[in-house]
């Protein structure tokens, strides 16, 4: 896995199927018009407890290689345009100093319900290989 960021750093992952209930609430419901929502799990984990994650799940180690910020930025910038490169550089460059750990108090509020205390069910399976299908 390569990152443009320390393996340290960390994290509060939150589940993309809470993150999207969550849209639909704000979406659908009245109330929410110029409201800012934080969306964040329950645990904080950095990169490299979320390889050794990964690497149970999987049957086999997951390697953290950790690559400059600005070459990610760069290699990201051609698929999302020119302008995308500032961004995302400063982006990784934030990630890897303060790493990205929220409060799931909106999200609980969002789901009318405690986000799962953990969000590890979408690396059960492997990445599957394109050249197999």
């Amino acid at each position: 896995m390569a990152l443009g960021l320390s393996p340290r750093r960390l994290f509060t992952p939150v589940d993309v199927e809470d993150v999207a209930h969550a849209a639909a609430t704000v979406l659908l419901a009245t109330g929410h018009t110029g409201r800012d929502y934080e969306l964040a799990g329950t645990e904080v984990l950095s990169m490299s407890d979320m390889a050794e994650r990964m690497a149970q799940a999987w049957g086999h180690p997951v390697v953290i290689r950790r690559l400059p910020s600005a070459l990610v930025a760069l290699v990201a910038s051609r698929r999302y345009g020119q302008g995308s490169y500032r961004p995302i550089k400063a982006m990784f460059d934030h990630y890897n100093t303060d790493g990205f750990v929220g409060s799931s108090n909106d999200l609980r509020t969002l789901l009318d319900r405690p986000p799962p205390t953990s969000t590890w069910r979408c690396v059960a399976s492997p990445p599957t290989d394109p050249s197999q299908s």
